[in-house]
């Protein structure tokens, strides 16, 4: 625009990377100086700051209409009834009119006279409304909403509707699979769900919609999506008629957070490695495949061995030919095995790198990979659990973590201003969430949250960047991962359905669960069994082995739990009332 004005949803305060100050999801414009060509902090203008903060579900969304209408989505930052509550702006589409002075409020806003809701309030029941895409040749805006367990939505976005969240994940009621029954009108359908990978899991993270001519007719008027967990881009058709079918369209993109059309091209946003890929399309390429790129060790003093490993390729139809970069001026290699080897003699920072071709033409894109070769002295990652330092590779949620860089040289020859810096990550399936990053410091600690990231299958990763004089960066890496224990959901009488975290399971029900992590139990008030009707009772807790006698933990059907470090039993009991009164019940005739 020619004001230079552009927007930013973002996070700030002690728990973001301005380390100080209350944490808070906020709203701000900036202005871009041309003359300068720079944004200085000064021209920051706050619109929205009274949004909250947590540990998840920011939301993230950003989008314009033809009418300068700003659209804002806002996660529901795990607090799930926020997301059908009208007092809150949380699990929220927002909607407001920029002007120079800040934004007004659009007059056709549909809580503009509600006397309890923010007025900015546009579209209620999302979960974590990541990207928004304004599709200006159908007018309609379409949003990438996160799911919890199960499934991934895109919806289309229209005024003062209710799209289910907490109540509804997909087409189904939350904590249920299809099939089931049909979405109430009460809630919008989503335009495409799509389930979860199992050990994978999946995260919608990017939307746009295909209006060029470059590619090729049948990728055009089609809306392609990113999944942050499963390093892919796909797209469905829109306007098909029946359910919705995605088709993949590339794969091995590192961690994408955006896509975005421009000039006949795809672009996307890696957030892993800081850059933008262009997709074009070449009328006489071919179809590149994916490989990977990995080393046991890759950093070291000189002289460093390294051994290059090329994974993905699983095709036997082809004779393949490896080839090998090492980036150190060293003659390329071919070979025709997908092991290697090379020596590094000097120290250095150095890029490693393979492609594969196939005999019948086939080849994969370049796979690369960085060795550091370090002869001075490499700092000592030192973690300690202040709650237990016995437990030194391990945690449970709720841990606090020391972690420091020990290096008995000091710190005399690195850089001067910045040492060491350090990346805290949470690892889920597939993905990653960045937990700290660019925190500059010796040391410093970290609490475990105890809020449930729904899965065993994750665990967290500290990285110490040391930073020498002369600008080159030294990383060092330790994992925790989480310590486990089974829990057991059973019902007295049994088998009833209860829920955990939201999703119903019949009892009894074994599964695996991070010590220390607050768990959310919920029982129905009453059951209708053969013999008669019965009412919750209280919850108890035993010793999954029976050798502890029971605990009364309440008496009301929902429960939070802190996972124990013993295998353990939660029962739901349940009391006989009366029996079924058949009077109301409907009289079943079997049709001649």
């Amino acid at each position: 625009a020619n004001n230079g004005y552009f927007y930013v949803l973002y996070s700030t305060g002690e728990n973001a990377l301005a380390w100080s100050g209350q944490s808070s999801v906020r709203l701000s414009r900036f202005t871009y100086h041309a003359e300068f060509q720079a944004v200085p902090s000064a021209s920051e203008l706050i619109l929205l700051d009274d949004l909250g903060w947590e540990k998840w579900h920011h939301g993230g969304g950003l989008a314009f209409d033809e009418h300068g209408y700003l659209y804002i989505g806002i996660g529901d930052m795990e607090v799930y009834g926020d997301a059908q509550n009208l007092l809150s702006k949380r699990g929220k589409i927002l909607r407001i009119k920029p002007t120079a002075a800040g934004y007004e409020i659009p007059a056709d806003n549909p809580y503009l006279y509600n006397p309890i809701a923010p007025p900015e309030l546009y579209a209620i029941g999302f979960r974590n409304p990541f990207r928004l895409f304004y599709n200006a040749i159908t007018t309609e805006l379409l949003v990438a909403d996160v799911g919890h367990g199960h499934l991934e939505e895109i919806n289309v976005v229209e005024s003062c509707r209710n799209y289910g969240r907490a109540v509804r994940e997909g087409p189904c009621p939350k904590g249920h699979y299809q099939p089931c029954s049909p979405t109430p009108g009460l809630y919008v359908a989503a335009l495409y769900n799509f389930p979860h990978i199992l050990g994978k899991g999946s995260a919608i993270t990017g939307l746009t919609y295909y209006s060029g001519l470059s590619f090729p007719a049948d990728y055009r008027s089609k809306l392609f999506f990113a999944d942050y967990s499963l390093n892919t881009l796909a797209w469905i058709d829109p306007q098909a008629e029946g359910d919705l079918v995605a088709t993949p369209f590339a794969t091995n993109i590192n961690s994408p957070v955006d896509v975005e059309y421009a000039n006949g091209n795809l672009y996307v946003v890696s957030i892993e490695t800081g850059q933008i890929i262009e997709i074009s399309y070449q009328e006489d390429g071919q179809a590149l495949f994916d490989v990977q790129l990995t080393a046991a060790q890759t950093i070291g003093p000189s002289p460093l061995g390294v051994s290059f490993v090329a994974e993905g390729v699983n095709d036997d139809t082809e004779t393949w030919s490896y080839q090998w970069e090492f980036g150190d001026g060293s003659a390329p290699q071919t070979t025709n095995s997908a092991a290697v080897s090379h020596t590094y003699t000097a120290e250095g920072v150095y890029t490693a790198a393979v492609q594969v071709s196939g005999s019948a033409g086939s080849q994969s894109s370049k796979s690369t990979l960085t060795v550091v070769v370090y002869n001075g002295e490499i700092p000592e990652l030192q973690l300690t659990n202040l709650n237990d330092n016995g437990r030194t590779h391990s945690y449970q949620a709720g841990d606090q973590i020391k972690y420091e860089a020990v290096r008995p040289s000091g710190t005399a020859d690195l850089h001067p201003e910045t040492p060491y810096t350090w990346t805290i990550d949470l690892v889920h399936n597939q993905h990653r969430h960045f937990l700290v990053r660019g925190y500059a410091a010796e040391s410093g600690t970290f609490t475990i949250p105890t809020e449930t990231h729904g899965s065993t299958d994750i665990y967290y990763r500290f990285t110490l960047t040391m930073h020498t004089a002369d600008e080159r960066e030294i990383p060092v890496t330790r994992l925790l991962s989480p310590e486990l224990t089974t829990l057991q959901l059973a019902a007295d009488p049994s088998p009833v359905p209860l829920k955990i975290d939201g999703v119903t399971q019949l009892t009894p029900y074994n599964f695996l669960a991070i010590i220390g992590e607050e768990r959310h139990l919920q029982a129905d008030q009453s059951l209708l069994f053969q013999d008669g009707v019965y009412q919750f009772a209280n919850w108890e807790q035993t010793d999954l082995d029976g050798g502890e006698p029971a605990a009364v933990l309440g008496d009301q059907p929902p429960q939070w739990i802190t996972v124990p470090a013993v295998p353990t039993t939660y029962t739901a009991r349940y009391l006989y009332q009366y029996p079924q009164l058949k009077q109301f019940l409907p009289l079943l005739v079997k049709a001649n």
